[in-house]
C-alpha cells in the first residue's frame, strides 16, 4: 500500500490531507478519497479521536519523516494547543516533545469524562 501525503506551505489553508492508494494483487491501484486529520481547537472530548487518527495515518507511517510529521501535526491544531507548541523551535527533532506536550495536557481522563458527561 501506498500512501502519500499533500503538505500545503500556505498558513491560510493548513491542512495535513493523506491521499491513501492500495494495490491489489495485479499492478493496478485504486485511489482512495483523501482522508483529513480533523482541526484540534483545546476540546478535551475530541482529543482521543484526534489522538487515534494521527497516530493510525501520521505517527505510525515509517516513511514520513519527523518535519512532515511536525508539519502535520502543527497543522491539524488552534488555539491553546496551537500556542503550546510554539514555545519550541520549529524542527523535525522537536515533533516527538511537541507530540508528548500535548497528550499530557489534554489526555486527562477525569476531564473528559466529565465534559462528556455535562
Amino acid at each position: 500500500m501506498e500512501a502519500l501525503y499533500e503538505l500545503p506551505a500556505d498558513k491560510e489553508n493548513r491542512e495535513c490531507t493523506k491521499v491513501v492508494t492500495t494495490e491489489s494483487t495485479s499492478t493496478s491501484r485504486v485511489k482512495l478519497p483523501p482522508v483529513n486529520i480533523p482541526r484540534f481547537a483545546d476540546n478535551y472530548e475530541d482529543w482521543i479521536s484526534l489522538c487515534d487518527l494521527f497516530n493510525a495515518l501520521v505517527i505510525n507511517d515509517e516513511r514520513l519523516s519527523n518535519m512532515e510529521k511536525y508539519h502535520c501535526l502543527c497543522s491539524s491544531v488552534n488555539g491553546d494547543a496551537e500556542t503550546a507548541l510554539k514555545n519550541l523551535a520549529v524542527s523535525g527533532s522537536n515533533f516527538e516533545s511537541e507530540w508528548s506536550i500535548l497528550e499530557n495536557r489534554y489526555y486527562n481522563k477525569r476531564i473528559i469524562v466529565n465534559n462528556v458527561l455535562r
